[in-house]
């Protein structure tokens, strides 16, 4: 490609990035600043994703997109509570950010073109979540999540099976 052309070529991909959008709303701990490193990490994302595996992306169809939004928006809650973010990538599906660092920005970027896997992925982390918010501060933090649970009273257990089944109803999985 001659520079004009790779230059127009990476200006029209710059337009078509800035349609990424952002699930859940952020407040506090710096929310703004958050939101602008999550549009630039998805950028780049998607420009990663173009030059690098063009060959080999699976891309969304219309019905996945849909009910991947309809994950995405039944986990909103968990956006608050968590480093995880999960971005809209277009066409490439919807990206799973975690783990936010200053300065590196998210440690862990997981593409989903499958709204089952992004689904179980993100009730994993919901459920870890409140595994963990359960024991903070007592002993029974240093256990793994499966013996926590086995801790747990049994009306907590059947309150943390009953969410799964809230959010599955939410997205019209059950």
């Amino acid at each position: 490609r001659s520079s004009a052309a790779s230059d127009v070529y990476k200006r029209q991909k710059e337009n078509i990035l800035l349609g990424t959008e952002l699930s859940g709303t952020w407040t506090g701990r710096g929310g703004r600043i958050l939101q602008q490193r999550i549009r630039v990490a998805a950028r780049c994302l998607r420009l990663y994703l173009e030059e690098i595996f063009m060959d080999q992306i699976i891309y969304i169809t219309d019905e996945e997109r849909t009910k991947c939004r309809s994950v995405v928006d039944a986990f909103a809650e968990m956006y608050e509570m968590t480093d995880v973010v999960v971005v809209d990538a277009g066409r490439y599906g919807f990206v799973k950010l975690q783990y936010y660092r200053e300065p590196q920005g998210f440690e862990v970027l997981t593409t989903f073109t499958d709204s089952r896997k992004l689904f179980d992925s993100l009730w994993l982390d919901w459920f870890e979540e409140q595994i963990l918010d359960a024991v903070l501060g007592t002993p029974l933090e240093e256990l793994g999540y499966e013996e926590v649970f086995a801790q747990l009273p049994r009306e907590k257990q059947d309150e943390l099976t009953r969410k799964k089944a809230y959010f599955e109803k939410k997205v019209s999985f059950g």
